[in-house]
């Protein structure tokens, strides 16, 4: 009976989500508020293609409409989720306007290797763009210097890994006049390539992705962002990123299965109950 009991709840702490880990509330949009920095290789003051573009994500606070996660009220010790990115520029277009000529660099998967060494060639190879995690040792900082920024984003434990699986998954800048440390606005979609969250994951429709009707998309984000006043970073971006959270299946079919696991053994002795009497 133990047994069984202690089986029943591993089902039901499955169902349900720990309390360590970020807070989304199931069935619906989940926005996910961050903040972050962000550097290029190249030329500072323009887009080419082939410029790689990286830097490092804190999540503040997720929200259905009202909050239910917040990083600055979880208790010590501190529980953060943060992640690394890390693309390239692979194409640039100039449209003029009286107002001037403004640019969108489209971002896809980085060819060349990571100069921060975060992703492998093979995460690269396969298509992946951002990792995510889950950390309760250091806190995120953006002071700098860049390398130190990116540890304390990374040393968690890994809660996903999202990039370009399908056609759909895109992601863009649109920048005025054309530097990167200008200001402008990121759109993208995204798709689980890892994913450590307990959790499963329906798509959410995309209507800045350029296609008719919308894109259904993991993760869909629309940030924008703008040049900083100096230090290790060149530019900051700024939220929100939408994911939409469902229930596990596999968790309704353990809780099931202990249900009637526990339902088969008081039949089982209320049968030897009547038995006994009989006799």
């Amino acid at each position: 009976m133990k047994i069984l009991q202690t089986a029943l709840l591993c089902a039901c702490a499955i169902a349900g989500q720990a309390s360590a880990a970020p807070v989304f509330q199931l069935g619906v949009d989940n926005n996910m508020g961050f903040q972050s920095v962000a550097n290029k290789t190249g030329n500072a003051n323009s887009i080419a293609v082939g410029d790689l573009y990286y830097g490092v994500i804190n999540v503040q606070d997720i929200a259905t409409g009202t909050t239910s996660w917040n990083a600055n009220n979880v208790s010590t010790p501190i529980d953060s989720f943060t992640g690394y990115f890390l693309t390239q520029v692979t194409g640039v277009t100039a449209t003029v306007t009286a107002l001037g000529t403004f640019y969108s660099a489209q971002l896809g998967v980085a060819t060349n290797p990571d100069p921060n060494g975060v992703f492998t060639a093979g995460e690269l190879s396969a298509g992946t763009m951002m990792k995510l995690y889950t950390d309760t040792s250091t806190a995120y900082t953006t002071g700098g210097p860049v390398a130190a920024d990116i540890a304390h984003a990374t040393d968690g434990s890994l809660w996903a890994s999202l990039g370009f699986t399908s056609a759909s998954n895109y992601w863009t800048l649109a920048v005025a006049p054309g530097g990167f440390a200008a200001s402008g606005s990121s759109f993208g979609g995204l798709n689980f390539m890892t994913n450590n969250s307990g959790m499963a994951w329906a798509k959410v429709l995309d209507t800045n992705c350029g296609v008719a009707g919308g894109c259904l998309e993991d993760m869909k984000f629309v940030s924008t962002f703008s040049q900083t006043s100096g230090g290790a970073w060149q530019a900051n971006v700024n939220d929100p990123a939408t994911l939409h959270p469902v229930p596990l299946p596999a968790a309704g079919w353990l809780l099931g299965s202990g249900l009637v696991a526990l339902l088969g053994l008081r039949g089982k002795r209320k049968y030897r109950a009547e038995s006994c009497s009989a006799a």
